[in-house]
């Protein structure tokens, strides 16, 4: 297991931050944390939100399996999940559990600020050629 001090440690090591000595107490005092220089506060922030996201079993420590997907989420099985639903929320209009083109046609023209190469790519994703995306296809995609 890895526990969030050693973590909190390492890290601050490998981005070369030496300036005060970062552990989870000193983080914890509001007095010790101000000194901290902004981008510095705002690294540690979001690698404890990732942290506590990750962390099932307790706060203070990642099993090998969550030490994994904490580091690597692109390949955490709870991310792939969580990014195949909410892919579905979004184009998967009429919530029958299947993506057809006409749904994922009306998503994209309706999409704000997406890039228009997306628009073209069904067929990448739709590897039966059936026009339509199941939860399946997307995730092997993912993959």
């Amino acid at each position: 297991r890895v526990e969030w001090s050693e973590y909190l440690e390492y890290h601050m090591k490998k981005i070369g931050y030496k300036d005060h000595p970062v552990t989870p107490d000193f983080v914890r005092s509001k007095d010790k944390f101000k000194l901290l220089p902004k981008h510095i506060k705002v690294e540690i922030a979001a690698l404890e939100a990732r942290w506590s996201e990750t962390a099932s079993n307790d706060p203070e420590f990642l099993t090998v399996d969550e030490f994994l997907a904490f580091t690597h989420p692109e390949a955490s099985p709870t991310k792939l999940l969580a990014t195949v639903q909410d892919t579905f929320n979004t184009f998967d209009l009429d919530g029958d559990g299947i993506i057809s083109k006409t749904e994922f046609d009306t998503t994209y023209a309706e999409a704000e600020g997406v890039d228009n190469v997306y628009r073209e790519d069904l067929h990448l994703i739709d590897t039966d050629g059936n026009q339509q995306i199941s939860r399946v296809e997307l995730m092997v995609k993912l993959l």
